[in-house]
């Protein structure tokens, strides 16, 4: 689970990956949440993306050589900036879905998620001004059957007070696509 922008004091603890982690848990669905580069205690430094794409990749890559772990039911979930990560590797690592909620430029990623061909969830709030809920619909006629779109009335792009739904939403998705 990619957690949102660090340069706005997102890390893995933050409120939406903490309730996604919980509910996928829930569900026995082992989780895996990490730090960019330069966060709490990971070593490096931002690199607007780059490095926090490479950082991605690795983690993948770890949790995919794990003998508990089986590698054809691996699934990608990123929150606000993480989703932007998530969607930008998706096509260069193997994992069966990806849940992105509250991604900001998701229309500038529809060349990039066209290419991904295994299930997709894109989440928002309808109060959300990073990512409006009109780009999801914009989305949806491109990406055809494998996208699910949520969108969840009354939250906005930091899902305070929401965090219980968002986390039900991924949840329910993985515990279907995987």
């Amino acid at each position: 689970i990619c957690h949102p922008h660090p340069r706005f004091g997102g890390n893995m603890h933050n409120n939406v990956v903490s309730a996604i982690t919980s509910a996928l848990s829930q569900k026995n669905i082992v989780t895996l949440r990490f730090n960019f580069r330069g966060v709490g205690q990971s070593s490096g430094h931002h690199s607007n993306g780059v490095g926090e794409a490479c950082d991605t990749q690795a983690v993948l890559c770890h949790v995919s050589n794990l003998t508990e772990v089986d590698s054809n039911r691996i699934g990608l979930a990123g929150y606000s900036f993480g989703a932007g990560i998530a969607a930008d590797i998706a096509n260069d690592v193997a994992v069966s879905a990806i849940a992105l909620i509250a991604m900001p430029g998701a229309a500038d990623r529809d060349s990039a998620l066209s290419l991904y061909s295994e299930p997709i969830l894109l989440i928002t709030g309808d109060r959300d001004d990073i990512c409006p809920p009109s780009v999801l619909t914009e989305l949806s006629s491109s990406l055809g059957s494998r996208l699910e779109t949520q969108i969840v009335t009354g939250a906005d792009h930091f899902w305070l007070g929401y965090e219980k739904e968002v986390g039900g939403k991924v949840s329910d998705f993985f515990e279907t696509r995987l």
